[in-house]
């Protein structure tokens, strides 16, 4: 097993090319999930993007769910994106 990175938003970022989601897919599922304003998801995404925002583990969970992946994969913990 890897040792843990903590999530990898440039995982993500392939995730969501190799499946076809983008950004409104993920900030669609956020809002249906928390009720946020799109503009504030949208704050949100960018901060994942760039390390300054930590996911909650329902953000994680909802994010995993939407991109169609593991969990480990975005955490770097496995190199399969699918399980």
């Amino acid at each position: 097993m890897k040792d843990f990175k903590g999530f990898r938003a440039e995982r993500l970022k392939i995730a969501m090319k190799e499946n076809g989601v983008t950004d409104n897919d993920i900030v669609k599922a956020l809002r249906e999930a928390d009720c946020r304003s799109k503009e504030r998801v949208f704050k949100i995404l960018e901060g994942i993007f760039s390390g300054e925002y930590t996911l909650s583990l329902r953000e994680f969970f909802v994010i995993c769910k939407t991109v169609n992946c593991s969990a480990d994969y975005l955490l770097g913990l496995s190199d399969e994106m699918y399980r």
